[in-house]
């Protein structure tokens, strides 16, 4: 088999594998996404009439399993958007500037020594803080505005629907990423949930590349 024949062989089966595994984690997010969401609608009046530990753990945990419908919905803005501008320019906004970002935030102390670029104030660092936070935000605000908007007709009670399904992950991204004060998950489960946000919006980005396909 020629060379070349070889690679593009090799290269069609990891595309279909990487096709089989987003496949996979799409169908386990939306079944685990949406157990969460009901489970949240059980639990959250609960938790407003007790506000004890136990239902606050409760809480939480829904509100972890209900933001997997709003992360897949997300998911499919960036796809929306990846789409747009096509392969190569989505690669590089979707994955690899956002890659950048949280490797240069992993390693501030030696960029910031070895670059001169004082922390947090010098335009590089502000552009490493805030480039994947806005990307995951234009990727969620491309989703509504598909969901309300699609053509030239508004779709109202669409967008509303859209808009409450995003409201779990919302929340979280606003604590684990903005580092903004929730109140729901400043309980029992705060150190928790602060070691995640430390490397969440890493984690967060990988994710939306590895099963949205920013490549597409």
């Amino acid at each position: 088999m020629p060379r070349r024949s070889a690679i593009s062989s090799a290269a069609a089966s990891t595309r279909r594998a990487k096709e089989r595994f987003d496949a996979g984690v799409m169908r386990l997010a939306s079944v685990v996404g949406w157990a969460g969401v009901l489970a949240l609608c059980v639990v959250a009046p609960l938790w407003l009439s007790r506000r004890d530990e136990q239902t606050t753990i409760w809480l939480v945990g829904a509100l972890l399993a209900a933001s997997l419908v709003g992360w897949r919905n997300v998911n499919e803005g960036q796809n929306a958007l990846s789409r747009a501008v096509g392969p190569s320019l989505g690669m590089f906004v979707f994955f690899w500037l956002p890659l950048a970002c949280g490797a240069a935030s992993l390693f501030e102390a030696r960029l910031s020594q070895a670059t001169g670029f004082e922390s947090p104030d010098h335009a590089f660092w502000l552009i490493v803080r805030w480039y994947p936070p806005i990307t995951v935000m234009a990727c969620a605000a491309a989703y509504l505005k598909r969901q309300a908007l699609p053509r030239t007709r508004v779709h109202f009670w669409r967008g509303v629907g859209s808009m409450v399904l995003l409201l779990p992950y919302a929340l979280l991204f606003a604590y684990l990423v903005l580092h903004l004060r929730v109140q729901p998950l400043e309980g029992p489960l705060h150190e928790t949930l602060a070691q995640v946000g430390r490397y969440s919006i890493i984690v967060q980005i990988l994710l939306m590349y590895f099963v949205g396909g920013a490549a597409n």
